[in-house]
């Protein structure tokens, strides 16, 4: 359990955190099936807070990473919610999102995402040339901060199955 302290920091940087929530879906066919995919971003303002905070701080930046993951997590959760509505309006359903590099899914996919969902222009969201999310990668230290931007397509259906072959 966390000190007194500990917890006036953390609620100290969660009130700082410069959460910028943006996202952007679009329905569209995938290898001929209908998919819906999304992408969100808390920005990159987020993570500059974050590599100041590592700086000074391994358990300030531990604990603003752990923002970030639920700050996205919600952002995606309520464009997901908001597809839903779309789609069981349509009398069909959404099934579970998932995330290009997740399974057989090849990260390489995110590619064609990011281009269907215009992402670079709408909120600011690019690809490293190893596939790492922008702007959520530090090049100058190498290290991955994905969770803090989302790209994934969520299969739309009318059957229960979906079936990737």
């Amino acid at each position: 359990m966390a000190s007194s302290a500990e917890q006036a920091r953390r609620r100290e940087l969660a009130a700082e955190a410069p959460i910028r929530p943006l996202g952007v879906t679009c329905r569209t066919k995938l290898d001929g099936k209908d998919v819906c995919f999304l992408c969100g971003t808390i920005g990159a303002a987020f993570d500059q807070w974050q590599r100041r905070l590592a700086v000074t701080s391994a358990a300030d930046a531990l604990f603003s990473q752990q923002l970030g993951l639920e700050a996205v997590e919600k952002v995606m959760d309520e464009l997901e919610a908001a597809l839903r509505k779309e789609v069981e309006a349509e009398g069909r359903r959404l099934l579970p999102r998932w995330s290009p590099g997740y399974g057989d899914r090849p990260l390489s996919m995110s590619r064609e995402i990011l281009e269907r969902l215009d992402a670079p222009r709408r909120i600011g969201v690019t690809l490293t040339d190893s596939l790492a999310l922008n702007p959520t990668y530090d090049s100058e230290k190498g290290t991955w901060k994905a969770s803090m931007t989302i790209a994934m397509p969520a299969p739309v259906t009318k059957d229960s199955d979906w079936n990737d072959s």
